[in-house]
């Protein structure tokens, strides 16, 4: 017996896993930068740089980058900064990981504490957690028809989500922006700071599509001693299409998008002056791509010249049920801090988002979490000119999602698309961030495929026990196909005698069946 198979690329889920690490360390602060007096500010910056999938595990390496901004506690400039990278590399133990599942990892800078244990020493300690999600890739072999004259066919249209690429890949920015005329020249930067807003991320034919915003802060030190530190916002827009072969614009993507690393330079304008600022920057992507299929797969048969047995292998499979991008937003006051100078000016306003809580509700996803928001102010005392304090708005939303039930699984990525904050009479900020919440959900399900047939001879001795012509009321759950194997017919057949134009039958309905096997022995 011929039997004609399809092969198709199925993914599941193998594990999904939140894992916790603590950094605890101490620096000390470099050589040719002076004393510390007061921490302004702080910030750590996540970099996942290798992702290894080794058998039963995951190695993780990567950086966090601590910068600081402090006031100096020695003549000359009242600010300086440091930076350092502190490595870190883990291992993840995954019961039944191989080196080619598909796996996804992203990291989240839960919480940064920075003490100042003396002028030059300072104690790190930040909690960091390993977002992990593993899929397996499996391949099912079955069968979608045999060539075997009279053989009855039942086929099942199953539509299932091929995860149809899995890649990691970088993209690199660059822009350059000169000084305003009414700006001094540079004589070095001091803190620098680089924020990803208004990201979007498409699948095209043979590309990927990326836009967005790169926000850009700095505060340098002018040409002139006298001169005051200098601040400037650069916003550097960018729409680029990157080469992916393995991209279809009919497909649908889960993609995760962040700021790499980023370097900025002084560079001359043309007349030799020190006036330009020169930004190269990495943007980091891991992006997969889902197709979904439709495929007739053979799930029973049987014949009235022998008996047919066919065998089956159960498989697994995912079925998306919601892509969705969701957008709040959230506004707060708060009271500047007592015993603190009075704030002239906003200058800067950075944040992050952080996700609390998830819980599956009837319509979707409520989700509850805080905007963490950065502020860099100028106050009135000339010993203390910036200031920086830390605000947290909360927020919750309901991501719509009206298919996903419990078992489940899904994906959810909370990203600050804008944050902006102004000065209230110089006694209370304002803070307004838009998030975005990016959903993809599939459900699991089970199936079978035929992978073989056995061929034997008819047990004639049971046969004969098969009345040649029989009435039958149609029970719960009876089905055309049903009926007709049990009792050697057809469902052509069965139509045809029962003047049924429609394959769908009602509970106690009359049926005549005439065993067709009869004709052929």
């Amino acid at each position: 017996m011929k039997i004609s198979k399809k092969e198709i690329q199925t993914s599941v889920v193998k594990t999904m896993k939140n894992v916790q690490i603590t950094l605890d360390k101490d620096m000390n602060v470099p050589d040719n930068k002076p004393d510390m007096e007061k921490l302004v500010q702080n910030k750590g910056e996540l970099r996942l740089e290798e992702i290894e999938v080794l058998n039963d595990k995951i190695r993780m390496k990567g950086t966090l980058l601590y910068k600081g901004l402090y006031l100096t506690a020695e003549a000359g400039p009242l600010l300086s900064s440091l930076s350092y990278p502190f490595e870190i590399e883990e291992y993840l133990n995954i019961d039944g990981m191989e080196p080619m599942d598909s796996t996804k990892v992203t990291a989240e800078l839960d919480d940064l504490n920075v003490i100042m244990i003396n002028s030059r020493k300072l104690g790190i300690r930040a909690l960091i957690t390993f977002h992990v999600i593993v899929n397996e890739i499996r391949r099912v072999e079955g069968a979608v028809r045999v060539e075997e004259d009279m053989a009855e066919q039942l086929h099942q249209s199953l539509t299932l989500t091929q995860l149809a690429f899995h890649k990691r890949d970088t993209n690199r920015l660059k822009g350059e922006m000169p000084l305003a005329a009414s700006k001094p020249n540079i004589r070095e930067v001091i803190w620098d700071q680089a924020a990803l807003r208004n990201s979007d991320v498409r699948l095209m034919d043979g590309k990927v599509s990326i836009r967005g915003e790169l926000l850009i802060f700095v505060l340098y030190l002018g040409e002139e001693e006298h001169v005051p530190v200098q601040y400037l916002e650069w916003e550097l827009p960018f729409h680029q299409e990157l080469d992916c072969p393995e991209c279809d614009e009919d497909m649908v993507g889960n993609i995760h998008i962040q700021t790499g690393s980023w370097q900025i330079e002084i560079k001359p304008d043309a007349d030799g002056e020190e006036r330009v600022l020169e930004l190269e920057a990495i943007l980091d992507l891991d992006m997969k791509g889902y197709q979904e299929e439709t495929v007739e797969f053979l799930t029973d048969l049987y014949s009235p010249m022998k008996e047919l047995i066919p065998k089956e292998k159960p498989f697994f499979y995912e079925n998306l049920i919601v892509k969705n991008n969701a957008k709040t937003k959230v506004v707060k006051r708060f009271p500047v801090e007592e015993n603190q100078n009075k704030i002239l000016q906003l200058i800067h306003v950075d944040g992050s988002v952080k996700i609390d809580e998830k819980e599956l509700r009837d319509n979707g996803i409520y989700v509850e979490g805080v905007v963490i928001a950065d502020l860099l102010t100028i106050t009135g005392d000339d010993q203390n000119p910036l200031y920086g304090m830390t605000k947290v708005l909360p927020f919750s939303y309901l991501v719509e999602a009206k298919d996903l039930k419990e078992g489940d699984n899904y994906e959810l990525e909370a990203m600050l698309d804008q944050i902006h904050g102004v000065m209230i009479d110089g006694d209370e900020v304002e803070i307004k961030a838009v998030i975005s919440l990016d959903v993809i959900a599939f459900s699991m399900r089970e199936a079978k495929a035929i992978t073989e047939v056995e061929e034997k001879p008819y047990d004639y001795l049971k046969l004969k026990q098969i009345p040649g012509i029989a009435g039958y009321i149609v029970g719960k759950g009876d089905t055309l196909w049903n009926i007709a194997k049990t009792y050697g017919s057809t469902i052509e057949e069965m139509k045809k005698m029962n003047h049924l134009e429609e394959e769908e039958l009602k509970e106690g309905q009359k049926l005549l069946i005439v065993k067709k096997v009869k004709e052929i022995l």
